[in-house]
């Protein structure tokens, strides 16, 4: 009598197991936030994505002009430790200020990335605080930040 009942106790516990395997295995993944269909900050308009793609298509091209170029900006200050300041007055109605800096370590570039685009850390521009919310989101690399003084 002694062996059936372990022969039972050894089928049920196998069933249970193999049960318990296939519930876990039909359990959803949680959904990232790029992908959740709740997500009410998801972009799900194709023209949409499509034209901030672009515009911001073109205005990585004016950033990489801005980056490079030194011609009519006016140097406010050269520190030692490979810093600069420049200045440009752009149009009349448009002021650029541009910032070198020198990175020395270039092992923290991942560090260094965090930190500027970290909307919780509280950034202060000119004397004002600066806050930010992601607004919009159009895809993993691309999401639309309203920043408030």
């Amino acid at each position: 009598m002694s062996k059936w009942y372990i022969t039972l106790f050894f089928c049920v516990l196998i069933v249970f197991a193999y049960m318990n395997n296939k519930a876990i295995a039909n359990s959803p993944a949680p959904l990232d936030q790029g992908s959740d269909p709740e997500n009410p900050l998801l972009c799900r308009d194709p023209e949409e994505i499509r034209k901030a793609a672009e515009l911001m298509n073109e205005a990585v091209i004016h950033l990489q002009y801005h980056a490079t170029s030194t011609e009519n900006y006016i140097l406010i200050s050269n520190y030692n430790n490979g810093r600069s300041v420049y200045f440009k007055n752009h149009g009349g109605h448009t002021i650029i200020e541009k910032l070198n800096n020198k990175i020395s370590d270039s092992n923290k570039y991942n560090t260094i990335i965090k930190e500027i685009c970290d909307l919780n850390r509280i950034k202060i521009v000119d004397g004002n605080a600066l806050t930010g919310k992601v607004v919009h989101v159009y895809s993993p690399n691309l999401v639309m930040v309203q920043q408030r003084f």
